[in-house]
């Protein structure tokens, strides 16, 4: 979803799937629409998506932790994450 920065959250139980994204809505609204158009070509059509703010999904994001997940930053975030590890790595 071109314009879009933020980073999301992924945690898979078993056969199921959550996916929590987190975005800046300053930079660029979301199209509720649009995006379930897509996540529904992505991942098929059985899907449930719910839409909200942080602090409604914060609790099921403190419950990510500590258990085996993934998170990924995306556009302008992904980029600036890169570019802030450069140099730091041990060589």
């Amino acid at each position: 979803m071109r314009g879009l920065s933020g980073v999301y959250f992924s945690l898979e139980m078993g056969e199921e799937m959550q996916i929590i994204i987190v975005y800046d809505a300053s930079k660029k609204a979301l199209n509720q629409l649009d995006t379930s158009i897509r996540l529904k070509k992505l991942l098929g059509l059985n899907i449930q998506i719910e839409y909200g703010t942080f602090e409604a999904f914060e609790p099921a994001i403190q419950n990510m932790f500590g258990i085996r997940r993934k998170i990924q930053p995306f556009g302008d975030y992904y980029f600036a994450n890169k570019s802030s590890l450069k140099g730091k790595i041990a060589k």
